[in-house]
């Protein structure tokens, strides 16, 4: 049939036309920005997966960077720690050395001056070593949670490093200590500050210097299992670094194979809704000119 008032093959193209441009617009847009889902109307179902995916690697890796910051504390608290550890050492030397009766007053003087200076120096490093401006090692911390990428915690108690810290039962003080007392058994809180040339702790006797020994042993159980117990911490935020950067990893490249463009893909099509685009454009005109043969008919 001809007519002039409906073109239906004109109509068909024209459709055909629409839904090629959509396609190739399609197109464009994904190699344009390297995303195949550029709105959820693009694929509704792909866009909730890749949401999901998303969240769990993006936790991850915070969950990484705080075990990271986690490390960099305790890394921070041993190495004070192992200062003090070091102290310690030749704090217990120069007792043993006050301990024996072949040193004179004077002698015993001497030493003191030393153990005194050393024990002020525990003293500084405890308060200065500080972490994001928190001075961890001279207050009672209560549990550090470094949390891991939502999926649990990690919780840190540290113990307070001063030397006059002590505590009748909670185990808080670094050195064990639970009293001020002057016993002969260790477990005293350390005292370095002097009042007419003598401090509570201190080895200017052959007794006192016994007592210091005790205390000394007691610091240093303390202080190896306190740099024990960070190093273990150290030790499982790095295992926890090495799964979840490759889990992480996973689930960014399984949500990158929902959303990333695949430029093979994109490409072929691109190339092919430009060929149909040209042919379609081509038939259109033609379309439109057959309703001109019914001028033919009436001449």
């Amino acid at each position: 049939m001809l007519g002039v008032n409906t073109n239906t093959a004109a109509a068909h193209t024209y459709n055909a036309l629409r839904i090629n441009a959509k396609s190739m617009e399609d197109s464009m847009l994904r190699l344009s920005t390297g995303r195949r889902l550029n709105s959820a109307a693009d694929d509704p179902g792909s866009v909730v997966i890749s949401s999901e995916l998303e969240k769990a690697w993006r936790a991850e890796r915070q969950g990484i960077q705080n075990a990271v910051d986690g490390i960099s504390m305790l890394q921070t608290l041993s190495t004070a720690g192992e200062s003090i550890r070091t102290l310690l050492h030749r704090m217990r030397e120069l007792a043993v050395m006050a301990s024996t009766s072949t040193y004179t007053a004077d002698d015993h003087l001497t030493l003191d001056l030393e153990y005194n200076l050393l024990g002020n120096e525990w003293t500084r490093i405890a308060s200065n070593t500080k972490f994001n401006k928190m001075a961890l090692m001279s207050t009672e911390q209560p549990a550090f949670n470094i949390n891991l990428g939502g999926s649990g915690d990690v919780e840190i108690r540290i113990k307070n490093w001063s030397p006059d810290h002590f505590h009748a039962a909670d185990g808080s003080a670094v050195t064990g200590a639970t009293s001020t007392s002057t016993a002969n058994n260790g477990g005293e809180a350390f005292n370095f500050t002097r009042v007419g040339g003598v401090s509570n702790s201190h080895i200017q006797s052959v007794a006192d210097a016994g007592t210091a020994l005790a205390d000394i042993d007691k610091a240093l159980e303390g202080v190896s299992q306190e740099l024990a117990k960070y190093g273990a911490y150290i030790n499982r935020l790095r295992f926890y670094i090495d799964g979840a950067t490759d889990i992480s990893t996973t689930l960014e490249n399984s949500q990158s194979k929902i959303v990333d463009t695949d430029y093979s893909v994109e490409s072929t099509n691109l190339a092919k809704t430009q060929i149909v685009s040209q042919a379609a454009t081509a038939i259109l005109a033609q379309a439109n000119q057959a309703p001109q043969v019914v001028l033919a008919l009436l001449k």
